[in-house]
C-alpha cells in the first residue's frame, strides 16, 4: 500500500464521518407536526400556555427572585422537582420568562407506603418490587 492509497484512504474515511454528523439529528431533535408547532409552544402538554403569549417587559432585575436560593442552614435543597414555571429565573432573554406560560400547579405524587415485614412480597431496598414478577420467580 503506497502514499497516495493511504491518502485516499483517509479522505474517504473523513469524508464519511462529516457526512454521517451533517445527516444525523443533533440531540435527538425532530422537526414538530406543523400546524400544531405553530399554534402551541413547546412544554404545552405539562404546562399552562399563557392564552396571549408574548414576550413579556420583565427584566434580569425581576425575574431573578425565581431562581431558588435558600440558606445554607435550610432542610431542603435548591434542586427543586416540580417547577410551576418551565422557567427558572435564569432564561435568555429574561422577557421569555413570564409570557409563554402561566403558573400551573404541579401534580406532585404522595410517599409510597412502607413495606410492612410481615408482607410476603420481595424487598428491594426500602421498596415492594412489582408482585407478580418477583413471586412467579420464587
Amino acid at each position: 500500500m503506497n502514499g497516495t492509497h493511504a491518502l485516499f484512504l483517509l479522505a474517504a474515511f473523513i469524508f464519511i464521518v462529516v457526512l454521517v454528523m451533517r445527516v444525523s439529528r443533533k440531540e435527538g431533535f425532530s422537526p414538530g407536526i406543523y400546524p400544531l408547532s405553530m399554534d402551541t409552544a413547546l412544554l404545552a402538554d405539562w404546562y399552562k400556555q399563557n392564552p396571549n403569549p408574548r414576550v413579556d417587559s420583565y427584566g434580569a432585575e425581576e425575574i431573578f427572585v425565581n431562581y431558588p436560593v435558600f440558606p445554607a442552614k435550610h432542610c431542603g435543597t435548591n434542586n427543586l422537582r416540580y417547577w410551576r414555571r418551565p422557567t427558572n429565573g435564569k432564561c435568555t432573554p429574561p422577557g421569555m420568562c413570564m409570557g409563554l406560560y402561566e403558573v400551573t400547579p404541579q401534580d406532585i405524587p404522595g410517599q409510597p407506603q412502607a413495606p410492612s415485614w410481615s408482607d410476603p412480597a420481595i424487598r428491594v431496598n426500602y421498596y415492594e418490587s412489582a408482585p407478580s414478577a418477583c413471586a412467579a420467580a420464587r
